[in-house]
């Protein structure tokens, strides 16, 4: 199944629920995380030594089973019913329903005329899915709800899951937002990406099995001639240098797939670094929201404030937040440099 992407409109109302949801629906949780349960039972305990919060009897013979004794006494028949009142006046004096529990159920258990069993349980609540925000836990139940038995929504924390705090209180921040897989100054920190599979022509094919043919007879060539094969790395790294865009870095991949794989790898090195240095130099795409944290004065931050007027109205409020923050720390930091002794 393809999932399905974000839209900055759908990223903007995702980050405003994921902030209700840590603000006005954590249940006095911090980090929460919203859990769907589904409340089940665990059969088979003791009530002599384990906590029992329902207890069911089974007919065998008939193959039924009762919630509560007085709803499988009121099953029976009168020569049945009749029975059993004998065996309780034999034990304390009295008729069946009017014995304590605990006698009800030894006379069941000890009854010879019917193949009853005494199921003792408990209930518990087993996870069926956890979301980020309260509002994707109240639709997944009211979608499924027909697959389950009775369901809840949770509330767990993420507090001691730093990598799941962290990367949530980003987005809620906005220290993490949408941004557009295509753009050239998107660092890629797993590594150089492959380009961009198109699919090829038979003219394109047969172009490239030509040219691994003729690498294969120059090198051929060169080696009986006793002259060393030139490695092409030096010249590859030249043109790699000469590259703006993260996109134009990777593709000259492609031309290095008939190498030694020694030059392989050094070319890859070469090319890590040089879209460090290609992100490094990319400040045009920075969030507003990075701008604001990184503004060294408060013009600075009058001019952010037209940026943000302009943008979606449904950051703006955060955006501000920020502002204020930022103008705050600045602020603090004129006044300690105003009463540093000279």
């Amino acid at each position: 199944m393809k999932p399905t992407l974000f839209t900055p409109e759908t990223w903007a109302e995702f980050t405003q629920q994921l902030k209700n949801s840590w603000e006005k629906d954590n249940a006095g949780t911090d980090s929460p995380i919203f859990v769907v349960q589904e409340k089940k039972i665990v059969w088979g305990l003791d009530p002599a030594s384990d906590s029992v919060e329902i207890t069911n009897i089974v007919d065998a013979d008939d193959e039924s089973t009762y919630k509560s004794i007085d709803d499988f006494f009121e099953s029976l028949k009168a020569t049945d019913k009749h029975a059993l009142n004998g065996l309780a006046i034999e034990e304390e004096d009295e008729l069946f329903l009017d014995v304590k529990a605990s006698t009800q159920i030894n006379i069941l258990s000890d009854w010879n005329e019917r193949n009853i069993h005494i199921c003792h349980g408990k209930y518990f609540w087993e996870d069926v899915n956890c979301h980020l925000t309260r509002s994707a836990a109240d639709a997944f139940i009211k979608r499924k709800s027909h697959d389950f038995g009775e369901l809840r929504v949770f509330v767990k924390s993420l507090y001691w899951c730093e990598e799941f705090k962290n990367l949530l209180n980003a987005i809620i921040s906005g220290e993490v937002g949408l941004t557009n897989i295509d753009d050239d100054n998107i660092l890629n920190v797993l590594g150089p990406i492959e380009p961009k599979a198109d699919k090829e022509t038979n003219s394109t094919q047969a172009k490239k099995s030509a040219k691994k043919a003729n690498n294969k007879e120059e090198n051929w060539t060169r080696y009986h001639n006793d002259k060393p094969v030139e490695s092409p790395l030096a010249g590859h790294i030249e043109k790699l240098k000469k590259t703006k865009t993260a996109d134009a870095a990777n593709s000259l991949i492609e031309e290095t797939k008939d190498w030694a794989s020694e030059d392989q790898k050094s070319f890859l090195t070469e090319l890590n670094k040089h879209l460090v240095i290609i992100a490094g130099q990319s400040k045009e795409n920075i969030s507003i929201g990075e701008k604001i944290r990184q503004a060294k004065d408060l013009t600075t931050l009058d001019a952010l404030e037209i940026d943000i007027s302009e943008a979606d109205e449904r950051i703006q409020e955060r955006l501000m937040e920020l502002v204020v923050k930022r103008r705050k720390e600045l602020e603090v930091e004129g006044n300690f440099l105003l009463e540093s002794p000279k």
